[in-house]
């Protein structure tokens, strides 16, 4: 195998690695590679992969890095037009929704083209994520377009793609405060989901918040349902689940005064180092109500500034 063929390779190999979850093995190849060796073609896949490298490590900083990295590649050299659908993605998880939704119209129209069905509903679930977050959205509309990719799932047997489109009806009823439909759609993708993995975690996390705030079942049961969060949160070494666990646990034992201070010490602290905006945005509310409930304004303007400070746009 000659240097070229062999560079050619191990991009491949990269994503390969990707496709399995092998982020730090894709990396690693990545790093293995001289720049200066690569073909214009080349130096576009590498910068492609490097993108979805910077996806898969789900931080803001990294979702920036990989909008600018992807940005760097040719089109008049490179024409995987799959490319635009991972722009669509990062520019997603920065919360720039205009942009995200343009690629994801661009990828849905390259993979229309090339019959990838796949690929398709990918594109088009990504596009109905940003037409959610308009508030002059037909709700009715959104949920018609939802079930069609749902049952085109069911039709072409893309089932783990249905398990991920029932969790985001989920949480659009979830986010209507509809909590009893809400928690129906969390169920049912909990049931195309591999038990115990990492996907199964944060749909039960879904489902067990969906019983809570709906108060859909007896506490009993809801602590059960915690319990069950915990251990796996513990088998899968996950510290978000385990502090959001943790909150399900002091809420549903209406322990007040332990959750306020969890949030103070721990819960928060957290979602701020790890820029989780939507979490931020949630329990930062409740912790800004009780410190003005109590007076305790210094607290509640600085962890104000702390909000504000987030929710900057990005630029």
């Amino acid at each position: 195998m000659n240097h070229r063929s062999t560079v050619h390779y191990l991009l491949l190999r990269a994503r390969y690695c990707i496709l399995h979850q092998h982020i730090e093995a894709a990396c690693n190849i990545l790093d293995s590679i001289p720049s200066h060796t690569l073909s214009a073609y080349e130096t576009n896949l590498f910068y492609h992969v490097q993108g979805i490298i910077h996806i898969n490590r789900n931080t803001d900083e990294n979702q920036q890095k990989a909008v600018k990295v992807l940005k760097k590649i040719d089109m008049n050299e490179y024409q995987n037009l799959e490319c635009y659908y991972h722009l669509s993605i990062a520019y997603h998880c920065i919360g720039n929704q205009v942009m995200s939704y343009y690629y994801a119209d661009k990828a849905l129209g390259y993979f229309k083209k090339t019959n990838n069905y796949l690929g398709s509903i990918k594109a088009e679930s990504l596009m109905l994520l940003q037409l959610s977050r308009d508030m002059h959205m037909d709700f009715h509309d959104l949920a018609e377009r939802y079930e069609n990719l749902i049952q085109d799932c069911e039709s072409l047997g893309f089932l783990d793609q249905k398990g991920m489109l029932l969790n985001n009806v989920g949480y659009e009823y979830y986010n209507r405060e509809d909590y009893a439909l809400a928690r129906n759609y969390f169920k049912e993708a909990l049931t195309l989901t591999e038990k115990g993995s990492a996907t199964y975690l944060s749909r039960f996390c879904n489902y067990t918040d969906a019983c809570l705030e709906g108060r859909l079942c007896h506490d009993k049961q809801l602590e059960k349902q915690i319990q069950t969060g915990l251990q796996l949160s513990k088998n899968l070494h996950s510290t978000l689940y385990l502090k959001l666990f943790k909150l399900f646990s002091l809420q549903v034992k209406h322990c007040d005064g332990e959750y306020v201070s969890y949030l103070e010490r721990e819960a928060i602290p957290y979602f701020l180092e790890t820029k989780n905006v939507l979490l931020i945005e949630r329990y930062g509310k409740v912790l800004y109500e009780h410190y003005v409930e109590k007076e305790e304004l210094h607290k509640a303007i600085q962890l104000s500034r702390q909000l504000d400070h987030l929710q900057e746009p990005c630029r």
